[in-house]
């Protein structure tokens, strides 16, 4: 496995310059290369973690040959290219090499579920929410907990803990659900999506209008909001670029 360690500026122009997506956050076509992996290396560093794909898994990696960590030249959001994001079966293969894949006592479990409380919400939906540890945390202190996981082998070892878990994408949850939910977490998510703005202005739909106030209004509690790639300019760019869809933006 190799890795760049001089920043490469590249000019998106040229044609030899291979394509890269716009930036995700800002949509600048303006990028560099910060770091670049071996697909083969990262499916060897797999292997040695006790984990195998199928050949359907590992295709699209390995057709794209070297993947590149890209930065944003405009507000320094860094990002892959979404073409690439996991599928279901990729997660549900990583779980099958063993059960350390969700981690039981990661902080923001408990500290969603304090933020919860504190503000009186009834319920949470956790997307992404795997076995369910971030739920457990919830519904001991008295919330309602659902999820929303599309590892169908860990949504069934949450549903078995007594959460209520949906198989399905945010953007495909019946619109009965509109509105229902005081809370949405998406914890360690946003890096595996290919368009995150996108996904947490669909949670909009979903949030409660909070005590009978205007949906406008609600306070949308976006948990455990962790994009270790992002610089602190970025994550007030996509303040900023949410502020007309969404009323209230809240980072425990």
């Amino acid at each position: 496995m190799t890795a760049t360690i001089a920043r490469l500026e590249l000019n998106p122009h040229d044609p030899n310059a291979r394509a890269a997506p716009s930036c995700l956050l800002c949509g600048s076509s303006q990028y560099a290369i910060d770091q670049s992996l071996d697909a083969e290396g990262i499916f060897r560093c797999w292997a040695i973690e006790g984990r195998r794909f199928s050949d359907t898994v590992r295709r699209p990696l390995l057709q794209e040959g070297t993947i590149h960590l890209y930065r944003c030249r405009q507000c320094g959001f860094q990002f892959f290219n979404p073409r690439l994001a996991g599928s279901s079966e990729f997660y549900e293969q990583i779980a099958a090499g063993g059960d350390d894949y969700y981690a039981p006592d990661r902080p923001e479990n408990e500290r969603n579920a304090r933020y919860a409380l504190k503000r009186g919400f009834r319920n949470i939906l956790d997307v992404g929410c795997g076995t369910g540890f971030a739920l457990d945390a919830a519904k001991a202190l008295g919330l309602e907990t659902f999820g929303i996981e599309l590892n169908r082998r860990a949504g069934g070892i949450a549903a078995g803990r007594g959460h209520r878990v949906f198989p399905v994408l945010l953007e495909e949850m019946e619109p009965a659900w509109e509105g229902k939910f005081d809370m949405i977490s998406l914890n360690q998510l946003l890096e595996h999506v290919p368009e995150p703005v996108t996904l947490i202005r669909q949670c909009r739909r979903f949030l409660s209008s909070d005590g009978g106030q205007r949906r406008d209004s609600s306070v949308f509690s976006l948990a455990g909001f962790e994009l270790a790639s992002a610089s602190s300019f970025a994550v007030e760019e996509m303040r900023l670029s949410l502020a007309g869809s969404i009323g209230g933006f809240a980072c425990p």
